[in-house]
């Protein structure tokens, strides 16, 4: 029971630092999300607001004796392929990690690709049903 309150405790701070930055986030178990919409045009002068909020993540998770693992760290472009295809940003710099950007990304269990077709998680699921 201690484990869940202070669960809610830490992920509902996550949650004020990831608002407060003027972006939407969730988070679920040990998983949080942020998501910031944006026009391809401005993405290289809204990537500075994303960066800012992890670093305030990352100082309050080392404060409570945590930190981010990067390496399950993902991002993702999603849009049509036109405006995928104005994009000139490929990484992003997190905690001095560069972060690629990946054509597909897991959310809950649910694979996302880029243009949001769902191909990958239909195949995903098919294929757990075969096994």
């Amino acid at each position: 029971m201690l484990g869940a309150v202070l669960f809610l405790l830490y992920t509902a701070d996550v949650l004020n630092i990831i608002q407060r930055r003027g972006l939407v986030g969730h988070s679920y178990v040990d998983d949080s999300s942020i998501y910031l919409h944006l026009d391809s045009a401005s993405c290289c002068t809204q990537l500075p607001i994303i960066t800012a909020c992890i670093d305030d993540i990352s100082s309050l998770m080392f404060s409570n004796r945590l930190k981010i693992n990067m390496d399950k760290t993902q991002r993702i472009w999603l849009g049509s392929p036109l405006q995928l295809a104005k994009l000139n940003v490929h990484t992003i710099t997190l905690a001095n990690v560069d972060i690629e950007v990946s054509d597909e990304v897991t959310c809950l269990g649910v694979v996302l690709d880029s243009t949001l077709k769902f191909a990958a998680n239909v195949k995903k699921r098919a294929g757990s049903c075969f096994y």
